[in-house]
C-alpha cells in the first residue's frame, strides 16, 4: 500500500475477506457471510494483480546509471550489463519499460565503435535483435593476416538465408585511437604506453575470458595500432562488397543523427521504418557540462578527443595520418554530411 496508491483499495478489499474467513471459522458468522466473504477475497486477488500491473508500469524504472549513459554515447564496451539490473526484471534500461537485456553479440565492430548503442537504439525500435552465431569483435581481415574472414563469410551467407541482416560500426581512427588508450581491451599490451612507443611498437592482440571455445585464438599482429585500425576497417568494408545483408555505419553519424541512421537502417533490413525514432536517453546535464549525446557530439564537431588523456594525442597526429590507409577511408559510407570527415585532423600535406 505504501508502494502505489492505487494498491489501497484492493489491499483494504483483501485484509476485509481475510478477516472474515477468519471469523468464520470461529463460527462466529451465519452461513451467508461465507458467501461474501469469498466473493471478497477474489475480488480482492484481482484487484491486488490490477494494482501490481499498475505498479510496474507506474513506477520509475531502474535505469542505467548517468555515468554509464555517457559511456554508452562515447561508444564504450562492456557497460550494459545484467548487473545493472533488478533480479527477476532484466527489461528496463536507460527508462525504456520493457526494454530486454541483450548481453550476446548482435553487432560487429571492434572495441568501443559504438556496437552497444548500436545495439540499444535496434532494441528499442525493433525489439531485441538477433544473437549473432560469431563474436562481435571477431578481427574481420582474412585468415593469412590472423582473422576470420573466411569463417565469417561463412556465417553471412547463412544469415542471408534466414534474411537477417548485420551492422559494423566503424569509428574516426584517431577517436577510435584514444579510446582505446583508455581501455585498450586485447590489445592492453600495446595501448598501455606512452604515444611515442604505441607508435613503434607492434600490436598484439590477445585472448580475452569468454571468447567462444569453438574458435580459433586470434593472435593477430599489426605494426602498431594504427594497422590495427587499418585492417578492421578494410576487413568490413571487404566483408560488406560481398555479402548484402551487411551494412557499415559510422558511429558518428549515430551520435550526430540517429534519426536519420537508424531509419537508413531499417530500410537496408528491410524492417518497417517507424514514424517516430525512439531515442536513447541521455542523463541531464551536471551543473552546466555536456553530458550524453551532448558530450559526445561536442568531442566529435569540436575534435576534443585530440587532448584527451593525461598524454593527449594531438603531438602524434601527423604520424598517425601518414600510416592511415586512406584508399579505405573513402569507402566508408557516410549517412550525416556534417559529421566532419576522417581526414579533417591531418594536416593536408599527409593525405
Amino acid at each position: 500500500e505504501r508502494q502505489h496508491a492505487a494498491a489501497t483499495p484492493a489491499v483494504r478489499v483483501f485484509s476485509l475477506s481475510c478477516f472474515l474467513l477468519t471469523t468464520h471459522k470461529q463460527n462466529t458468522l451465519r452461513p451467508k457471510m461465507m458467501k461474501f466473504s469469498l466473493i471478497s477475497l477474489l475480488s480482492g486477488m484481482a484487484l491486488a494483480r490490477f494494482a501490481e500491473n499498475q505498479n510496474s508500469l507506474d513506477q520509475p524504472q531502474q535505469k542505467l546509471p548517468a555515468a554509464k549513459l555517457n559511456e554508452l554515447w562515447d561508444g564504450k564496451e562492456d557497460i550494459i550489463s545484467s548487473t545493472y539490473f533488478a533480479a527477476g526484471n532484466p527489461t528496463a534500461l536507460v527508462g525504456i519499460p520493457g526494454l530486454p537485456v541483450v548481453d550476446e553479440n548482435t553487432q560487429m565492430g571492434m572495441f568501443d565503435s559504438g556496437t552497444n548503442l548500436m545495439r540499444v537504439y535496434w532494441t528499442l525500435n525493433f525489439g531485441a535483435p538477433d544473437v549473432l552465431p560469431f563474436w562481435k569483435h571477431a578481427p574481420p581481415m582474412k585468415q593469412e593476416l590472423g582473422g576470420f574472414q573466411e569463417l565469417l563469410d561463412e556465417k553471412l551467407a547463412q544469415l542471408k538465408l534466414q534474411n537477417r541482416s548485420v551492422v559494423a560500426t566503424v569509428r574516426n581512427p584517431i577517436s577510435h585511437m584514444v579510446s582505446w588508450k583508455k581501455c585498450g581491451y586485447s590489445l592492453v599490451g600495446c595501448t598501455n604506453k606512452q604515444w611515442s612507443d604505441i607508435m613503434n611498437s607492434t600490436c598484439q592482440f590477445k585472448y580475452v575470458q569468454g571468447y567462444p571455445e569453438e574458435w580459433p585464438l586470434a593472435s593477430f599482429e599489426a605494426p602498431g595500432l594504427v594497422n590495427v585500425w587499418n585492417e578492421y576497417t578494410r576487413g568490413y568494408l571487404e566483408l560488406a562488397e560481398k555479402h548484402d545483408n551487411l551494412m557499415v555505419i559510422r558511429y558518428e553519424d549515430l551520435v550526430s543523427d540517429p534519426e536519420k541512421t537508424i531509419k537508413a537502417f531499417a530500410k537496408f533490413a528491410g524492417f518497417k521504418v517507424p514514424h517516430k525514432i525512439v531515442h536513447v536517453e541521455s542523463p541531464a546535464k551536471d551543473h552546466g557540462n555536456p553530458a550524453g549525446r551532448e558530450a559526445s557530439l561536442s568531442k566529435i564537431e569540436e575534435h576534443e578527443y585530440l587532448y584527451e588523456t593525461h598524454h593527449p594525442i594531438v603531438d602524434f597526429v601527423p604520424k598517425i595520418c601518414e600510416n592511415i590507409d586512406w584508399s579505405i577511408v573513402k569507402d566508408i559510407p557516410k549517412l550525416v554530411e556534417s559529421v566532419p570527415d576522417y581526414d579533417s585532423d591531418c594536416p593536408k600535406s599527409y593525405l
